[in-house]
């Protein structure tokens, strides 16, 4: 598998190669390969932490979980995680790493750069993204518990599950609006929008056949949805908040 994740600096994308153990570092600007650093076995996914300095990938055939720092291309730590770490996301103090095997989030403490708290939620939990930070408001974390069909909320502050919803059947990937107002969930048959407040299913979207990823505009205009049965890209426009 190959994931991209662009970085919020730097000009840098990452790409995940699961079969190569290795991560592509492009420039934006020039379309190129800058660099490739060797990883753990089976790289999954990866993502940069909020103040730009690091990427954790996480290797889902080593259960491990590495830190590059961006600086220089180079692995720095490697971190012992759960069992088949499928998925990473990041808030300001802590990296969080869905180890689908065993049915918990790993936490990761930025800082200290060490697991510093075990989460359990639902049954093979694929998806982790924290929701958009805002002073006032609670950060929240949604895991997508794929065989559970279901989505575990945690907040942030605490790291603790406060809520579980049911999500169709078979949730994914989820991606968050940045004014904090819905989640787009990609499930087995559809994409669900769900209201972040409200934990409700909002509406079903039918896209492609098997829809995966799922990532939103800046702008909060469209969302654009892969679909891995069917090899097309479905673009959603979002709908309308106050």
């Amino acid at each position: 598998m190959t994931t991209c994740r662009p970085s919020p600096s730097f000009h840098f994308a990452y790409i995940t190669n699961y079969n190569d153990d290795t991560v592509s570092v492009i420039d934006t600007r020039t379309r190129k390969v800058k660099a490739t650093i060797k990883t753990g076995k089976g790289p999954f996914e990866i993502a940069v932490t909020p103040d730009g300095k690091y990427a954790y990938v996480v290797n889902k055939r080593d259960n491990t979980a590495q830190v590059i720092k961006r600086k220089t291309n180079t692995i720095i730590r490697t971190i012992r995680v759960g069992k088949s770490p499928s998925d990473v996301g990041t808030s300001r103090k802590f990296v969080y790493v869905t180890n689908s095997a065993d049915n918990t989030v790993s936490v990761i403490c930025i800082k200290k750069q060490r697991v510093v708290e075990t989460i359990k939620v639902g049954k093979k939990p694929v998806g982790v993204t924290i929701t958009p930070e805002k002073m006032g408001i609670k950060t929240l974390g949604f895991v997508s518990n794929h065989d559970s069909n279901t989505i575990s909320i945690f907040d942030v502050k605490h790291n603790r599950v406060i809520d579980t919803i049911k999500a169709g059947v078979g949730p994914d990937q989820i991606a968050f609006t940045t004014n904090r107002k819905l989640a787009y969930v990609t499930t087995n048959d559809n994409v669900l929008v769900i209201g972040i407040h409200s934990r409700r299913i909002l509406k079903k979207i039918k896209v492609g056949v098997k829809p995966i990823g799922v990532a939103i505009t800046p702008n909060n205009k469209f969302a654009y949805v892969g679909n891995e049965g069917d090899n097309t890209v479905s673009v959603i426009k979002l709908l309308k908040t106050r």
